[in-house]
């Protein structure tokens, strides 16, 4: 029971952040409410229990057949690098001069966004997108001009990685308010499912407990 549980708000989390669930009070504003906000406005309400029962599992997975997903299935790992890739990150940008940047997605080791830019002559700089050390650099130490470091922050990813980042602080003061033991495996899935519904993002698979306790910690 516990487990089928947890994979299933797992999953829900992840489909709410990716849908962009409508609150109750958000939805019933709307003139017409289609069967798919409707499913969506149901599991919120249950997901936001503080207990969830055999009863309520079973209505979760009726509407989420409503939405036609199948709880019983994670999702893949290109689907992950599918939503990292929809929010920019990975993508190589040509600065001119010879200068690249790409913006990555937090990871193991680091707990921000964070750019890494590059030159033709073997230059290399890396640093978080709020302007902290990332892989032990920033652009500035690492001699990145200038006016090369203006076009890397004006970048539309580079952007979106800084509203990311606001938001996995947001996910960091929620998890802390819940007093989790991040070194358990029950206390992890619950602040995944929080991290997730936060920031809309997910870092690594659902499965890798592991992964995300290290990563949750550094956070």
């Amino acid at each position: 029971m516990m487990k089928r549980v947890r994979k299933l708000v797992i999953v829900l989390l992840v489909v709410l952040s990716i849908g962009g669930a409508l609150s109750p009070t958000r939805s019933y504003a709307t003139v017409t409410i289609t069967d798919e906000q409707l499913a969506l406005i149901n599991i919120s309400s249950i997901v936001n229990q503080e207990d969830i029962s055999e009863e309520d599992v079973a209505v979760l997975e009726t509407e989420l057949a409503k939405l036609g997903i199948d709880a019983a299935s994670y999702f893949t790992l290109e689907d992950y690098e599918s939503m990292a890739l929809a929010r920019g990150y990975g993508q190589t940008h040509n600065l001119g001069g010879g200068w690249r940047a790409r913006v990555d997605k937090p990871h193991t080791g680091e707990r921000l966004p964070h750019v890494h830019v590059e030159n033709n002559k073997g230059v290399k700089g890396a640093e978080s997108v709020l302007g902290t050390k990332s892989h032990k650099k920033t652009m500035s130490s690492s001699g990145i001009p200038n006016s090369v470091q203006k076009k890397v922050k004006g970048l539309k990813d580079y952007k979106k990685g800084q509203e990311d980042a606001k938001k996995i602080q947001k996910a960091k003061s929620q998890i802390k308010s819940k007093n989790l033991n991040l070194k358990k495996t029950t206390d992890i899935i619950i602040a995944i499912g929080i991290f997730v519904a936060v920031v809309g993002l997910v870092i690594f698979a659902t499965s890798s407990i592991a992964a995300w306790g290290a990563f949750l910690l550094l956070i």
